[in-house]
């Protein structure tokens, strides 16, 4: 979500995968040990810069049963559980993706009001209480993205809260200023429409920018339509985010990962 504590910053409140900085100094007073240790320190940190993230965590956790205090390689360990989850859901395993961001969290608890990534992965996972929770965190650190406000109320819905209910318990819209997210906010606060939030996204300034304001727009319109129990425009919505406007940042994604995952329940 959009916060400057959100890691890394992005191009958009909702997006990019969480990366952990630590310098090569810090790593080096780290691997001071017995020989297998420092191994361990160089094959994980080896494994993680080459994409290979599992391994990356075996090596790391072999080297902390040696030495389970040692914060470089604490690091490490949770910088690949992060990558790795983000890897599941981009999959479409939403529950392997929880389980690597609960790691990372185990690692970094500091990170847990902003790890908003988690929230969709509860969502898509079935923890729907859970993502209320997660929400519900993220709000403190990140209060004026309508996005938090939007899934807070999905998670709600999914977990057996009414609309109506929902709806009141919203977050209030706080000054978002990317289209078409205040006609978003109205839309599931029940003050809006469809027409509004596409006739917004309609009129950005650029042809790129129209494309990602109406990624964004189908992909909550979908959203909406989900938790309204509106499966058929629901999934046609998602289709339009997905494919028509596809997006490679983290809610770009988000719209693939729904598609699909829905597709599956409907054939």
């Amino acid at each position: 979500m959009r916060h400057p504590q959100t890691l890394p910053p992005s191009s958009r409140p909702f997006t990019a995968a969480v990366h952990i900085l630590f310098a090569t100094t810090f790593l080096l007073i780290s691997s001071i040990g017995t020989a297998g240790f420092a191994q361990a320190i160089d094959q994980a940190l080896e494994q993680l810069r080459a994409g290979n993230y599992l391994a990356a965590i075996a090596a790391g956790e072999a080297g902390l049963k040696e030495n389970p205090d040692d914060a470089g390689l604490k690091q490490i360990v949770a910088q690949a559980h992060q990558e790795q989850g983000v890897k599941a859901f981009y999959a479409g395993n939403a529950k392997a993706s929880v389980t690597h961001f609960d790691a990372f969290l185990k690692h970094v608890p500091e990170r847990e009001p902003h790890h908003w990534q988690r929230g969709l992965s509860q969502y898509y996972a079935g923890e729907f209480a859970k993502g209320v929770a997660q929400f519900e965190k993220h709000q403190i650190v990140n209060g004026t993205d309508v996005e938090n406000a939007v899934w807070h109320v999905a998670c709600m819905v999914k977990n057996g809260s009414s609309l109506a209910e929902a709806q009141a318990n919203m977050y209030p819209f706080a000054g978002d200023s990317r289209v078409p997210m205040e006609e978003i906010h109205a839309l599931f606060k029940g003050t809006g429409s469809r027409e509004a939030v596409l006739a917004v996204a309609k009129k950005s300034s650029s042809k790129r920018q129209q494309n990602n304001s109406l990624c964004y727009a189908y992909l909550y319109l979908g959203l909406f339509e989900e938790i309204n129990r509106n499966a058929e425009q629901s999934l046609a919505d998602m289709k339009r985010a997905a494919e028509e406007y596809k997006q490679d940042h983290y809610m770009g994604k988000t719209a693939q990962v729904h598609y699909k995952l829905r597709q599956v329940i409907t054939k």
